[in-house]
C-alpha cells in the first residue's frame, strides 16, 4: 500500500539537486544499499563496519554539522544537516569453509565493497574481501548474521543484487565469475563463467516499470515480427511521411559516431571532444572472424582460441584458456527472454546472461566494444524501463545501448548503440552510472564532479547541427564531491540521491562522506 503512493515526476524536464545532509566516515564508502523507503539506509566502508542511518529523521531532524564536520565532508561554505545513526555492526569474515564467522577483533573485519537489501529491510547481505557472503537481519536485531554464502567466490564481490521475486542473489566478484544463488536453501543454484579477470557490475533487467505519460511506443516507428517478417503498423507508416531521416548503424559506426549533441568526431572543441592520439579498438567483426569459424545456424559456440588438431608431447597439464563469449546477432537475441541481467568487465567487455536458458553456452552474448572506445568499465546499469543500457568508460565517455529486440534505434533486432554522451576530456575517467526512475536522466561521476544528462532530449537534427539551446553545455554539474565516486543511489520515488566517496578497493583517493542530495523536479 505504501509503495503505491512513491509516484516519479515522469515528465520532468530537469531536476534541481542540492546537497542537504552529510555523513562523514573515518575511511572510505565502497557500498551504498537501503529500503525501498529509505528508512533503513547502508553504508558499507573500508574500514570493515556497515552503518544504518535513518535518511528521514535526518532530513527532518535540526543538529547541523560543525565546520570542521563540513570542511571534512568537502562542503565547508554549505549548511548541512547531520545524519542519525540507527546503528552499527561489523563485516565479519569466516575463519573457516563452514562460514564459521571469527570473533570481534579488528583483524576479522573485512571491508565492504557490494550490498543489498530487501525492500522492507527485513534482511540484507553483504560481501567480503575473500568471497563469502553475509546474509543478516535490520530491522529485527540488526547486525546478527545468520547464514554466510560459502563455496562460491574466491576474491573479494564485486556486485551484488536481488532478483524480482527476491528469493534470489546474484553476485559477481574479481575471480571473474558470476553467481546465482538460491536464498531459500544458502547454495549455488548457477555459475556464469566470464572471461574477464575482474567482474566489475552486475544488474537484473528491470521488468514492469511504469513508462511516462508521454511516451508514445509507435512515435518513431515500432517494427512488428511477425513469422518472421517485419510488419510496420499503420500508425508508424503514417508517422514516416513526416519524419526526418536519420542515419543508420552502418553509417553511424563509419562515420566514426556521434556525441550527444549530434558532432562528429571531424568537429574539433576543446571542451567536449577528446584528444589526438587515441588508438581506435579493432572491429569487433574482424574480431570474431579470427578467433575460429561462424557457429552452425541457431546454436552460439563458444572460440578457444589457441587449440590445435596437432598431436602435443606428453607434459604437465596446462590451465585451459576461458571460451570467449560470442558477440550477439539478431538471431540468437531473438530467442532471448525478458528474464535476462547483465555482467560488467574491468576490460570493458559487457555480457548480457538469459537465465532461463539451459546453459551458460547458448544463453549469453557479448556487446561489441565501439569504435575509438578503451576497453574499460567499472559502472554500468540498466534505465528504469529495461530498455538501456549504460556504459562508463575510461575516456570519460557514457555508451547507451539501445537493448530492445523491436521498436525504435533496435535495427534489425538485435542491441544497437544509440548514442554516446560525451564529458570534458578534462574530466577523466568516468567511476559510476545510475539511471533515474523517470527514464530520462542519467546521472554519472567522474574524478572531478558529478554530472546530470538528459538522455531523452533531441539536440541535434538529422544534419548533425547544434539548435541555440544546445549551445550551452548539455549536462548540470551537481556540486558535493570531488575525487573517486563509488556509488550513487536514487530512490524510486526521486526524491534523494546519496553518493559515496572510494574507490571499491582499486585505486585513486577520495572524501570520506557520503551525501544526501534532494531532488526538486521543474
Amino acid at each position: 500500500m505504501r509503495r503505491t503512493q512513491f509516484k516519479t515526476a515522469a515528465t520532468a524536464k530537469s531536476y534541481t539537486i542540492e546537497p542537504i545532509i552529510a555523513l562523514p566516515h573515518p575511511e572510505g564508502t565502497h557500498a551504498l544499499a537501503g529500503s525501498a523507503c529509505l528508512t533503513h539506509f547502508l553504508t558499507g566502508s573500508e574500514d570493515g563496519f556497515i552503518r544504518d542511518y535513518d535518511i528521514f529523521a535526518s532530513a527532518n531532524g535540526k543538529n547541523l554539522l560543525t565546520a570542521q564536520q563540513r570542511a571534512y565532508s568537502g562542503l565547508a561554505d554549505v549548511n548541512l544537516k547531520a545524519g542519525v545513526l540507527r546503528s552499527w555492526w561489523e563485516n565479519g569474515k569466516p575463519i573457516n569453509s563452514n562460514g564459521v564467522l571469527a570473533p570481534g577483533t579488528p583483524a576479522s573485519r573485512s571491508p565492504v565493497y557490494s550490498m543489498a537489501v530487501q525492500a522492507d529491510a527485513l534482511w540484507g547481505l553483504s560481501g567480503t574481501k575473500e568471497g563469502p557472503i553475509n546474509l543478516f537481519t535490520i530491522r529485527h536485531d540488526p547486525g546478527t548474521v545468520h547464514h554466510v554464502l560459502s563455496g562460491g567466490h574466491t576474491n573479494a564481490v564485486a556486485s551484488m543484487c536481488l532478483t524480482h521475486d527476491e528469493s534470489g542473489l546474484l553476485s559477481c566478484a574479481w575471480d571473474g565469475i558470476a553467481l546465482q544463488w538460491d536464498l531459500n536453501t544458502g547454495q549455488i543454484a548457477r555459475r556464469y563463467p566470464s572471461t574477464s579477470a575482474q567482474l566489475t557490475t552486475v544488474a537484473v533487467r528491470p521488468l514492469g516499470s511504469p513508462l511516462p505519460g508521454n511516451y508514445d511506443p509507435y512515435g518513431d516507428g515500432m517494427n512488428l515480427m511477425v513469422s518472421g517478417a517485419a510488419v510496420d503498423s499503420s500508425r508508424s507508416s503514417a508517422s514516416a511521411a513526416t519524419s526526418v531521416p536519420t542515419k543508420t548503424s552502418q553509417q553511424t559506426s563509419a562515420d566514426g559516431g556521434e556525441d550527444a549533441d549530434g558532432d562528429t568526431d571531424n568537429d574539433y572543441d576543446p571542451l567536449f571532444d577528446d584528444e589526438d592520439g587515441e588508438a581506435p579498438a579493432a572491429s569487433s567483426k574482424n574480431a570474431s572472424q579470427a578467433n575460429g569459424a561462424p557457429a552452425p545456424p541457431g546454436q552460439m559456440a563458444f572460440q578457444l582460441p589457441g587449440t590445435s588438431n596437432t598431436p602435443q608431447p606428453p607434459g604437465p597439464a596446462a590451465r585451459p584458456p576461458k571460451p570467449a563469449t560470442p558477440l550477439l546477432d539478431p538471431v540468437t537475441y531473438r530467442d532471448f527472454s525478458p528474464d535476462i541481467f547483465m555482467t560488467s568487465g574491468i576490460d570493458g567487455q559487457i555480457v548480457i546472461w538469459d537465465r532461463r536458458a539451459s546453459s551458460s553456452g547458448k544463453g549469453c552474448g557479448a556487446l561489441p566494444l565501439p569504435e575509438k572506445v578503451p576497453p574499460w568499465c567499472i559502472s554500468a546499469c540498466w534505465s528504469a524501463d529495461g530498455s538501456q543500457i549504460f556504459a562508463g568508460r575510461r575516456n570519460g565517455t557514457i555508451d547507451v545501448w539501445d537493448m530492445r529486440k523491436y521498436g525504435p534505434g533496435s535495427g534489425q533486432g538485435q542491441p544497437k548503440l544509440f548514442k554516446t554522451l560525451r564529458n570534458p576530456a578534462s574530466s577523466g575517467s568516468v567511476m559510476c552510472v545510475t539511471a533515474f526512475p523517470d527514464r530520462q536522466h542519467v546521472v554519472c561521476a567522474s574524478n572531478d564532479n558529478i554530472r546530470l544528462w538528459h538522455v531523452g532530449a533531441e539536440d541535434s537534427d538529422s544534419s548533425g547541427a547544434r539548435s541555440k539551446q544546445s549551445q550551452s553545455a548539455p549536462f548540470k554539474i551537481i556540486a558535493g564531491h570531488h575525487g573517486l565516486i563509488s556509488q550513487i543511489l536514487v530512490d524510486p520515488s526521486s526524491r534523494f540521491m546519496i553518493t559515496a566517496s572510494g574507490n571499491r578497493g582499486w585505486w585513486g583517493d577520495s572524501t570520506r562522506a557520503v551525501i544526501v542530495h534532494s531532488i526538486v523536479p521543474h
